[in-house]
């Protein structure tokens, strides 16, 4: 029987035999004593204490002095999972956790009385969770209920328990009148004969218990000291000399090849357990056996697109540093246009290299020339990096030499990048026709087919009305812009 004492459930003592319930009533055991500050058993010897497990209930947390009042449901709770009968416990520890988080939710909300929680938790059988629980060899068990007076039975105390915390058997039996029944021979005869297996089976659980902890005590030495050894110095030696001398300290030992920096290569780096510590008789050494430095071959990266320069540099075991971007008219936007590493270069494991990424051509700012200058805007449009295309075109509303349109005319664009510029080439002229002498409706018809818009108004000198053309402004067989206003003065 190995286990504490204080916490050992009834089961195991009397049968050695333990399940999940024993472990419910073990942490019921340390839940009383966080509620109350005791345990709930005490005893002069070890044997004492778990027979008290064995013979009386753990004694509710309501009857022993706590920082603040105890409801009913909490002395339920600690009866129900410290029940001596197995079966009248819950069966394992997750439905104990769950009984236990009610129990916290209505102490978390100041409930002091839930008749429900405290029915639900309290052991089948009993109305209370401090009523007593008696068992079949209580004597009483064997009385005839009869009309007796009003004092009740005195408070029956074991042996063992005079200088013990006071436990739930300790309280006086329910006061039911009755008189005391005088048992017969044979009966009391079995009572003895009961008393007197229990304290063999008592003196033969000490004995068990002696002899299983002096068979603990020398299987603990055994398994801390007895079957080791001392591991010998193994590092700075070579891979051969190292077997050597493991094999003649009758050990084995395996060699793990490792990178160094500062350990030359083929000799051992260090060794596991190291020198001078524990290791089991013919066990087995794990050493590190240096390789040299280690040194990895920077990959080509310039050219590829970021994300792949990253991966070759992981599958290389290197490290990507910074990453910066630049302008390049030779390099598509996204690859990589330079590496702070020549390929082909070794450099220690997860060495940090920088690269410089292509942002594509710089950009160039477009500046709109629209009725300005068609020399000066090709002028300035080639200096800045653009090609320039220059057309020309009639224009009624833009004078010749000026742009009248550019293509585009806003935003960005980069080196050799194609404007269009139209360039006027001022309205197109029209001879103004000789309608002299004419009607006024025929001079009209006249000049609007030649594309003139036409106003009439008299001669400022010797008007008479008559309705002919004596002349017009622009004046007959001179050019006009196409759609231009001809005025015609009549007499």
């Amino acid at each position: 029987l190995i286990g504490t004492v204080s916490y050992l459930p009834p089961e195991l003592v009397t049968s050695g035999r333990a399940d999940a319930r024993s472990d419910v009533y073990s942490a019921g055991v340390v839940l009383f004593e966080l509620i109350t500050g005791q345990k709930p058993h005490t005893g002069e010897t070890p044997i004492q204490v778990a027979y008290a497990h064995v013979h009386n209930d753990v004694p509710a947390p309501s009857s022993r002095t706590t920082a603040g009042p105890v409801p009913p449901y909490l002395d339920a709770l600690m009866a129900r999972v410290t029940a001596r009968d197995p079966n009248l416990r819950p069966p394992d520890a997750k439905v104990m956790l769950t009984m236990v988080r009610r129990v916290r939710a209505a102490l978390r909300d100041g409930v002091s009385e839930d008749t429900e929680l405290t029915q639900e938790l309290s052991l089948p059988g009993r109305s209370h969770p401090n009523d007593v629980r008696r068992t079949p060899s209580d004597p009483t068990d064997y009385e005839v209920t009869q009309l007796v007076g009003s004092m009740p039975p005195p408070i029956r105390q074991l042996p063992d328990q005079e200088h013990s915390n006071p436990t739930v058997l300790d309280a006086p039996p329910p006061a039911v009148p009755r008189q005391a029944h005088q048992l017969s021979p044979d009966r009391l005869a079995e009572q003895r004969n009961r008393a007197a297996r229990s304290r063999r089976r008592g003196w033969l659980a000490l004995l068990l218990v002696l002899l299983l902890t002096t068979i603990a005590a020398l299987a603990g030495w055994y398994y801390t000291e007895g079957r080791f050894t001392t591991a010998p110095e193994l590092t700075t030696l070579t891979q051969s000399r190292a077997a050597e001398v493991a094999h003649g300290a009758g050990l084995d030992v395996v060699f793990e090849p490792e990178f160094s920096e500062s350990i030359s290569k083929g000799v051992v780096i260090s060794t596991s357990p190291g020198p001078g510590e524990k290791i089991a008789s013919g066990g087995r050494i794990a050493a590190k056996l240096s390789k040299g430095a280690e040194r990895y071959s920077m990959p080509r990266v310039v050219g590829l697109p970021a994300t792949e320069a990253e991966a070759a540099l992981v599958k290389a075991n290197l490290g990507l540093g910074r990453v910066k971007t630049d302008y390049s008219e030779t390099v598509a936007k996204a690859l990589v246009v330079k590496a702070s590493v020549a390929t082909g270069a070794q450099l220690k494991k997860q060495s940090l290299v920088y690269l410089t990424v292509s942002a594509g051509p710089k950009p160039i700012k477009i500046r709109n020339y629209e009725n300005k200058s068609a020399a000066d805007a090709t002028s300035a449009l080639q200096k800045a990096g653009f090609r320039v295309t220059v057309t020309a075109q009639n224009s009624s509303s833009v004078p010749a030499g000026l742009v009248i349109s550019q293509t585009p005319d806003r935003g960005e664009g980069k080196a050799n990048d194609t404007i269009t510029l139209r360039r006027s080439l001022g309205p197109v002229m029209v001879t103004v026709p000789n309608v002299r002498s004419m009607g006024v409706k025929a001079a009209t018809t006249v000049m609007r087919q030649a594309g003139f818009k036409v106003k009439t108004r008299p001669v400022l000198v010797n008007y008479l009305g008559l309705g002919y053309v004596a002349y017009s402004k622009p004046s007959a067989s001179s050019s006009a812009p196409l759609g231009s206003t001809i005025t015609l003065y009549t007499v």
